[in-house]
């Protein structure tokens, strides 16, 4: 039995895929076996999975249609064997070589734990890094009020997928069944959480989670569904979660209003000195019409309206 299983789902991935894979293939841990979940690629993916891991025992390939994203990862969930779950998207990757190590490491040294995470760091589009870190156990049930736990950074016992309690993730979901599935586990008394400060793995943001008007119905739909959640934490305090963002969010939406202030009266001052400049160079020029004879008078005009002229 391995001690991780790592579920990549994929589709159309060849642009990405050797990334995620060499972030796998180069750990140090190795006790790990590779399942990946195809919804059936008619790009280059397949064949860039068979040509980074050539022989590999450690990985399942599966390429068939699938029902979504949810549908894959029980799928994948079904076929595994190892201790912890853990799920490896094709536009992520690992940290660096010796996450599975490290979090192998603290298993080991906390047997009692169901469900290890830490922090990621998020890549946009330009390129840019921004670490997100996660917060201790006792904070996290709040952390799901208006945020939650990013599954990148999250191993999971595999046994709470067969938990009465908790189960799969939920196929009616599209976009927000892994944000309902770790509300439910982080709720339930007997699910033992273990924070390692540590970065877990790279996420690239754009995803479909990342377009607020798509994801947030169904994210608000889960917390308002899920009784155990609410249960655990409690109407009131989701209140105070949900009245502290808002002051937060109008304090800084406040501060860009501001900014933007300085900036268009910066841009109007600019428009006004070089509207003045214009304004001067033109009564320099109708001046200028007036072009007196020979002599001193001449020269001079001569050489005014060479400085005058204007440059390409």
């Amino acid at each position: 039995m391995p001690f991780f299983s790592i579920i990549t789902v994929s589709l159309n991935a060849e642009a990405t895929f050797k990334a995620t894979a060499a972030s796998l293939l180069g750990q140090e841990f190795e006790d790990w076996e590779w399942i990946i979940m195809d919804g059936g690629s008619t790009d280059g993916t397949l064949d860039i999975i068979r040509e980074v891991a050539p022989g590999e025992a450690r990985l399942s390939l599966t390429s068939e249609p699938d029902q979504g994203i949810y549908d894959a990862m029980n799928k994948g969930v079904q076929r595994a064997r190892g201790a912890f779950v853990y799920f490896l998207n094709t536009d992520d990757g690992l940290a660096d070589p010796g996450v599975l190590k490290h979090v192998e490491e603290t298993l080991a040294a906390h047997p009692g734990v169901d469900f290890l995470y830490g922090d990621i760091c998020e890549i946009d589009a330009e390129g840019r890094r921004g670490i997100q870190s996660s917060p201790p156990p006792g904070q996290v049930l709040d952390e799901f009020v208006c945020g939650c736990l990013p599954h990148q950074s999250c191993f999971l016992r595999r046994s709470l997928f067969a938990a009465s309690s908790i189960g799969p993730f939920r196929e009616d979901y599209r976009i927000s069944a892994d944000y309902l599935w770790m509300m439910t586990a982080v709720s339930a008394g007997s699910v033992q959480l273990h924070y390692l400060p540590r970065l877990i793995a790279n996420y690239s943001v754009g995803g479909i989670s990342s377009q607020l008007e798509k994801s947030l119905p169904e994210s608000f739909r889960a917390l308002n569904e899920n009784a155990v959640f609410l249960e655990a934490i409690g109407e009131r305090r989701i209140r105070e979660i949900y009245q502290q963002n808002i002051l937060t969010l109008r304090v800084e939406l406040n501060k860009i209003r501001a900014e933007l202030a300085r900036e268009r009266g910066k841009k109007e001052l600019i428009k006004a000195k070089l509207a003045t400049a214009l304004s001067q160079q033109n009564e320099l020029k109708n001046a200028l019409k007036m072009r007196p004879g020979g002599g001193f008078a001449g020269r001079v005009w001569h050489r005014i309206a060479r400085w005058a002229k204007p440059r390409a």
